[in-house]
């Protein structure tokens, strides 16, 4: 199975209300840091993520 549907199946296990997002957020931003991205987590004090890519 991809790797695309692997975080899907797993996504769509754990429904959350929208603005409630915490377990879906937890697991995105483990994914990109996993990825070797920079990630900031509780963007707005909330469940927001940002991630940077560097480059030249």
């Amino acid at each position: 199975m991809s790797k695309v549907l692997e975080h899907y199946h797993y996504l769509r296990e754990i429904p959350e209300l929208g603005f409630e997002e915490f377990k879906t957020s937890a697991y995105i931003a483990d994914q990109l840091d996993k990825a070797g991205l920079k990630v900031t987590r509780g963007v707005n004090e909330t469940t927001g993520i940002v991630a940077e890519i560097g480059g030249a």
